[in-house]
């Protein structure tokens, strides 16, 4: 870490010099709040910086000391406000970053049938989420991050025996109404319920690598390449999963939507376990 900035050792005493009209003290006092600025856009550009590296504690650190340096009574009075602001816009775009990050951290451990990395990485996301918003983070953004931190700490971890053991089933096998189609195995049995933005449907079939859903004749609101966050379940298994799929497919010949999953998921090879 580096040193503390000091915008002021270079002028002896931080103290405020009151020029009194003495020209000499005058230049003096513009010397220090010249000094003073450049300090601070050193620090903002800092930030800016470090944002791109996403160390939100580091951009935090930098954050603090631009605030005392603000503090100064040498400092322009006329640049505060200018500089408070961009700093406070840069702890936000920081905080919001790290938020999603650490979801998408705690969503990986959860699928990886980790229970302490998932709770670990969900604190740390609900304390930076609350540093975002009390930098003024939008309303809409603190309840999609709300509504992830309750669907990543509901997720179900599926039992290591159970992971062991699907991990270990040879993929060239046959299941009952099964179907081999792109190198994995489609299943049209059970149905799975897929509920996205609180709208169900059911499954045409699915695998471990994503679900081909009967959407019926209506039209839905989603365009190829669009990412969307699914909670799927299964008759009889006591077991319901969300998880981010991507839109691959919508056939509207067939009421079809295809979605793939952004990875094999330990969670949905649990559900092979139901029809053994």
């Amino acid at each position: 870490m580096s040193d503390p900035v000091q915008p002021w050792t270079e002028f002896g005493n931080p103290a405020r010099i009151e020029s009194g009209g003495d020209p000499h003290l005058m230049v003096q006092r513009r010397n220090i709040e010249e000094a003073l600025t450049r300090r601070a856009e050193m620090l903002l550009q800092r930030m800016q910086r470090i944002i791109e590296s996403s160390n939100s504690e580091r951009l935090d650190i930098d954050a603090g000391l631009l605030i005392d340096l603000l503090k100064s009574p040498d400092f322009p009075r006329l640049h505060k406000p200018a500089f408070q602001e961009a700093a406070k816009q840069l702890q936000r775009q920081s905080h919001e970053q790290t938020t999603g990050r650490l979801l998408t951290e705690a969503e990986n451990g959860a699928r990886a049938g980790d229970r302490a990395a998932r709770d670990r990485l969900v604190a740390k996301a609900k304390e930076t989420l609350s540093k975002a918003v009390k930098n003024g983070s939008a309303k809409d953004f603190r309840k999609e991050m709300e509504k992830r931190l309750l669907s990543v700490a509901a997720m179900e971890i599926a039992p290591a025996p159970v992971r062991q053991k699907l991990r270990k089933r040879p993929a060239q096998a046959q299941p009952p109404n099964g179907v081999e189609k792109r190198h994995t195995i489609r299943y049209t049995e059970p149905v799975l319920t897929v509920a996205i933005d609180q709208t169900e449907y059911r499954t045409i079939d699915w695998s471990t690598r994503g679900l081909l859903l009967n959407v019926g004749p209506v039209s839905v609101p989603f365009l190829v390449g669009d990412q969307v966050r699914v909670e799927i379940s299964c008759p009889n298994v006591e077991m319901r999963h969300r998880q981010q799929a991507k839109v691959a497919r919508h056939d509207e010949s067939k009421n079809s939507l295809a979605l793939a999953f952004l990875d094999i998921d330990p969670v949905i090879l649990a559900f092979l376990k139901a029809i053994e």
